[in-house]
């Protein structure tokens, strides 16, 4: 029997910096994840085109600001996720145009046949015991995330807080880091439908963000 464990986002690796979190009256967000205010996003919230260079429309945002305040204030808007076996087969990354806007976590899938290969019939799915909640915040340039993982769905760390400037190639999302730490980039398979944004991180783990109008 295989054991399974969140990673959630797996994007940045362990360079998240705490920020605690409250499910009581959650301030309004905008779509870079900051709390919201009176004046109202510019952003239009389209998808961007899959060129290689950075999925980027050239005339959206051009004033988005690589660097360390992309960290700062960035709201979870997520509930808590379990992460649940199938034993459906992984789909093949497909890239595409990535939407811009707020996503959080809408399924963590562990995939592919658990427990007895010789088994007559596959065991039924079910969950894992792992948790997790993640929002993803997708700018013009950038990509902010807060999220947070663990065993006890009522108990969950407080979220760490990260963000990379990103570009695609092929069914490939690439995140260079912007903060917390300015080191170092990752490269994670993908595929993105209009109100979907999945992360293939394994043979037989997928991650499943919806997009929230």
């Amino acid at each position: 029997m295989r054991r399974f464990s969140v990673s959630v986002v797996l994007v940045l690796g362990a360079i998240g910096v705490g920020l605690a979190c409250s499910d009581d009256a959650r301030p309004g967000v905008t779509e870079d994840g900051t709390a919201s205010s009176t004046s109202s996003s510019s952003s239009s919230g389209g998808p961007l085109t899959d060129d290689g260079g950075g999925g980027i429309d050239g005339d959206a945002e051009p004033d988005e600001i690589i660097g360390p305040g992309l960290c700062e204030n960035v709201v979870q808007a997520s509930q808590v996720v379990g992460e649940w076996n199938s034993n459906a087969l992984a789909k093949k990354p497909a890239g595409g145009a990535i939407t811009r806007g707020m996503y959080v976590l809408n399924e963590i899938l562990a995939l592919g046949w658990i427990g007895d290969m010789n088994a007559a019939d596959p065991p039924a799915p079910g969950p894992t015991g792992s948790y997790a909640r993640s929002t993803i915040y997708v700018g013009p340039k950038a990509m902010r995330f807060t999220e947070s993982s663990g065993t006890d769905a009522d108990n969950l760390p407080a979220d760490t807080v990260h963000a990379a400037s990103y570009s695609t190639a092929g069914s490939n999302l690439v995140l260079t880091n912007a903060c917390p730490s300015a080191q170092g980039s990752s490269t994670i398979a993908y595929t993105a439908t209009p109100n979907l944004l999945t992360f293939h991180l394994a043979d037989d783990k997928v991650h499943i963000y919806r997009l929230v109008p």
